[in-house]
């Protein structure tokens, strides 16, 4: 059984006795010795010990798959009717599966002693997440950091990631997303986080809003979850340009906001970012007032804003005070171990990482792969750090479709060419249908040429690139740029050599 999106998801791990799923689930308990090793929805990589939750939804029916689920290691089935792989075999009878699995949740959740930091907003999301996972790991041990498995952040994928927590976790790190008006206040209960943490807004998954102040709203409804003494962690300017953020900090009772931004007034100001050989860059902030230094595996403006997040937000993180007072008297105890973490920090797969390449006809050239998503301001953010990055090199796009914009889609995609056109780009690829408009609108001695789909681009690119070239590939997940990605990497079979890069 696979997610909405068509991913199977992984079985999520932890121990649990049968008599917490019993008593959570509100079932007369027995004594039973019986344990499961976790849960999962997908009777594919289900695991020997696991539990098996037949969730049903508008295009699949998990019931289905409960005899594969027990052929394959299922210990127990929670199920909402009775099929007849079932005979014999243990078992638990729920009127809602989906509402079984968020009571788990909500289970795992209360007796957990762990401090969880639930993380929202537009663009950003999973790699700030990741991060903040990795620096939390450094300071506890990763076997106390449970965090979101993959992209699973809704209605299915948070629960299910959150019923990984134990009671002795240290920290619970979950990302949340949602697309729809309403959807944050349901989510930001289940997860009830400590600390908030709100990515810049900006007009991504905004067709179901009518207008991106809507989507500010929504997404800060984040801090209707906060526990008592909650704490946002959020992008400056959002904050300063979104009067609904403001709102829902105040009346959710918000006991501090820490905002992270290029500015003096921000309590995390990004001071400067020196770009060192090897795809690094040395950051300075100021935090509270405190001057810090370290160390990204990464470039661009964008991933030094989400490094400051990822910092400030461990560091509200691991103590149970205000940001200038844990800056004051405990970052001594933090400091070091979280500095050196810094450096460990680097872009996810299709998330900006990059490559150089070298094909057997002797071309060399840098990648930069960042097809996972697109948006205006990730699009944007990724140009921006080509021109700055590779100033005296031929530089090289491929944009693909953005999706889920709404009827704002044509007036931003139309943008975002307008924006290429003015900058030092040399060469512009663009994939799909939404981004005709604007390609045709490129100056014909920007234009490379277009495609409906990534297979077709290939042979384009195979005779454009030059040695020296650095190409960028950007698009929405569903133009599917990653796997043009990977043929330029092993250059369509023909034997070459590529190395990621620091």
């Amino acid at each position: 059984m696979t997610l909405g999106n068509g991913e199977s998801i992984d079985v999520l791990s932890g121990e649990w006795f049968i008599n917490d799923i019993i008593s959570a689930l509100r079932f007369i308990s027995s004594p039973i010795e019986m344990s499961v090793r976790g849960f999962s929805i997908d009777s594919r990589t289900i695991e020997s010990g696991q539990c098996f939750v037949a969730l049903k939804g508008p295009h699949f029916d998990g019931h289905d798959f409960v005899d594969e689920a027990l052929k394959n290691g299922a210990s127990l089935c929670i199920v909402e009717k009775i099929v007849p792989a079932l005979k014999d075999r243990s078992h638990l009878l729920v009127e809602n599966t989906q509402k079984a699995l968020e009571i788990l949740a909500e289970y795992a959740r209360t007796y957990t002693a762990a401090t969880i930091i639930g993380i929202s907003g537009s663009v950003g999301k999973t790699t700030v997440r990741n991060w903040i996972t990795t620096l939390l790991s450094e300071l506890s041990g990763i076997n106390d950091v449970v965090s979101t498995t993959k992209n699973y952040n809704g209605i299915i994928g948070l629960p299910l990631s959150m019923l990984a927590l134990r009671k002795d976790s240290r920290f619970g790190v979950f990302e949340i997303g949602i697309d729809k008006k309403g959807a944050m206040q349901g989510l930001a209960g289940l997860c009830r986080p400590h600390v908030a943490v709100l990515m810049p807004i900006a007009p991504v998954h905004i067709e179901s809003f009518e207008s991106i102040g809507d989507l500010a709203f929504e997404k800060s409804m984040l801090c209707s979850g906060l526990c008592a003494g909650g704490i946002l962690v959020v992008d400056y300017e959002s904050f300063e340009k979104y009067p609904q953020i403001r709102a829902n900090a105040q009346k959710y009772n918000t006991s501090e906001v820490i905002t992270v931004g290029y500015t003096p007034a921000a309590t995390a100001f990004i001071i400067s970012a020196s770009k060192l050989p090897e795809n690094m860059t040395k950051v300075v902030t100021k935090i509270a007032g405190v001057n810090v230094s370290y160390t990204i595996q990464a470039t661009g403006r964008h991933m030094v804003f989400n490094s400051v997040m990822s910092l400030v937000a461990a560091i509200a993180s691991s103590y149970n005070e205000k940001l200038a007072v844990i800056m004051e008297k405990e970052w001594g105890h933090v400091g070091d171990t979280l500095l050196k973490s810094m450096e460990k920090l680097e872009p996810l797969p299709g998330r900006g990482e990059t490559f150089l390449v070298q094909w057997e006809d002797d071309r060399n050239f840098t990648l930069i792969d960042s097809s996972y998503n697109a948006n205006p301001a990730s699009v944007m953010a990724e140009i921006e750090n080509l021109v700055a990055g590779y100033k005296e090199r031929r530089k090289i796009v491929v944009i693909g479709d953005m999706m889920e914009l709404g009827s704002i889609s044509a007036d931003e995609h139309l943008r975002i060419f307008q924006g290429i056109s003015d900058s030092g780009i040399d060469k512009v690829y663009a994939v799909g249908l939404l981004v005709r408009e604007g390609f045709d609108c490129l100056p014909s001695s920007k234009k490379g040429g277009i495609a409906r789909n990534q297979a077709d681009m290939l042979p384009m690119l195979d005779d454009e690139i030059r040695d020296g070239d650095v190409i960028l590939l950007k698009g929405s997940n569903s133009m599917m740029l990653g796997e043009l990605a990977q043929k330029l990497l092993f250059s369509k079979g023909k034997a070459c050599f590529f190395k990621k890069t620091a």
